[in-house]
């Protein structure tokens, strides 16, 4: 929001608009005042305009994203109680408003008090507050000159404590403080979740992120598709992953004019924390031109309870994969047994009969090359449906949504499903042979059912043969 205000600071005020903002930036009013009368500029003397940590320590600038307060001093100069509004404006470097916010009171004469309110900025850069006065909001009469400073908020510091040694591909490597980052990035996804009023996400410890972001660094090519051809889930189950994951991947810096920047062409080095800013900020808040909402609706889906990290960069490239997953089970990681698929844990939740069966090519280079440039990723083509012998329900259907296509059941060589208390103790075999009667990447899909009877994916468990 633009302040409809481009006086220079110690000019008298005749007009104020004032945006009433939420600490969630969400407009909900503008307030547009009488012309203001034109008082003794003075009757309210404010000096030491402070910023305070949440220690109260008075400090020069914080960093971005923590809580911290501003404090201004206030002198009533007049023989009578004074009624007053201090409003504190906060304006971003490029001249706009960030936050507005005021503290009311009454003061007798002659004494001196304080006003003080809170400020989360969330985001970087330097920050120009100016603080006044005015005796109220319907017939406002202006109390004080305009004070002001400029503060500066920053990202967090990477320690040397957390620092690891990264290898990047094409043989470059740095110091980076790869868990740092992580633990910013997921910061920053849990407090989008939280203004949706979402359950935050766990850090989750699979290998697979960081294996594509690497991929994705080598090429410098956005792609859902690894080089080796795998899909987003085969490589989450290659790396054992025990739930359903679907993924975010996004880029910044330089493409074409890579190499010059490499061979010395005078290029602006990335920061990496202003790089997760502004594409989580991104994929949550301009994503529907770009994605149809894809990389946002991931982000706040419901049903997530941990994410991977993938992070890989040097000064010209970054490369950020998010692999957001459904982690119910507990249990060993699906397997291969024989010549079955074996899946053996518990669940808290109801399980949702029957499971799908997905069919993808077998992964090869070929394979990345026709789908590299593909702006999504789906399960591959469904073969059937597995499910027991002993269910007998004449509704249950194995059917393609996309085409209406009925296709076969398939039947466990081994189903038992049963309530153990507090949880649902499962032991389901699979003959592959039934499943899989010819090469390709094969993926079994699990739902369970959520309190509200509504069906989520909770376990993608990929294999190839």
């Amino acid at each position: 929001m633009r302040v409809l205000d481009d006086r220079e600071p110690d000019d008298t005020m005749t007009r104020v608009f004032l945006g009433l903002l939420l600490s969630a930036n969400i407009v909900v009013g503008i307030l547009s005042l009488a012309p203001v009368a034109v008082a003794e500029v003075g009757d309210l003397a404010l000096k030491d305009l402070k910023l305070f940590d949440t220690n109260n320590n008075s400090v020069e600038s914080i960093d971005i994203d923590s809580l911290a307060y501003l404090s201004v001093s206030l002198h009533n100069n007049k023989s009578v109680m004074l009624p007053y509004i201090v409003v504190f404006e906060i304006r971003d470097e490029n001249g706009y408003t960030s936050s507005i916010k005021w503290q009311k009171g009454e003061l007798p004469s002659s004494i001196t008090t304080f006003a003080r309110i809170s400020w989360t900025p969330d985001s970087s850069g330097m920050f120009v507050v100016r603080v006044f006065a005015v005796s109220d909001f319907e017939e406002p009469i202006v109390l004080s000159d305009v004070i002001s400073r400029t503060i500066e908020i920053k990202y967090p510091e990477v320690e040397e404590s957390q620092i690891d040694l990264v290898s990047i591909p094409d043989s470059r490597t740095d110091k980076l403080g790869l868990e740092s980052l992580r633990d910013y990035a997921l910061k920053r996804i849990n407090q989008d979740r939280a203004k949706y009023g979402l359950s935050p996400v766990t850090l989750s410890e699979n290998a697979a992120a960081q294996e594509h972001a690497n991929d994705v660094f080598s090429t410098r090519i956005i792609s859902h598709w690894m080089t080796n051809g795998e899909k987003p889930y085969m490589t989450y189950s290659r790396h054992g992953g025990l739930g359903a994951v679907t993924q975010n991947v996004a880029t910044s810096g330089y493409v074409e004019s890579y190499e010059d920047c490499i061979q010395g062409k005078n290029c602006a080095k990335i920061d990496p924390l202003e790089s997760i800013d502004k594409l989580e900020r991104l994929m949550v808040y301009e994503d529907e031109a770009c994605c149809n909402n894809g990389h946002r609706d991931n982000i706040l889906d419901k049903y997530h309870t941990h994410v991977s990290i993938g992070i890989t960069f040097d000064d010209y490239f970054f490369v950020i994969v998010q692999n957001f997953e459904n982690q119910y089970f507990q249990f060993d990681s699906p397997r291969l047994e024989g010549n079955s698929v074996r899946i053996n844990g518990k669940v808290h939740q109801e399980l949702s009969v029957p499971m799908e069966v997905y069919r993808d090519p077998k992964p090869t280079a070929s394979e990345y090359e026709a789908h590299k440039d593909d702006n999504s990723y789906g399960l591959g083509e469904l073969q059937g449906c597995v499910t027991t012998v002993y269910i007998s329900d004449s509704t249950l259907h194995c059917i393609e949504t996309s085409t209406g296509r009925i296709l076969p059941f398939y039947f466990a060589s081994n189903w038992m499903v049963y309530s153990r208390g507090d949880y649902i103790q499962i032991d389901i075999s699979i003959p592959i042979r039934e499943i899989a009667p010819k090469p390709g990447a094969y993926t079994i899909v699990l739902y369970l059912y959520d309190n509200a009877g509504e069906k989520f994916e909770a376990l993608t468990y990929s294999f190839t043969r």
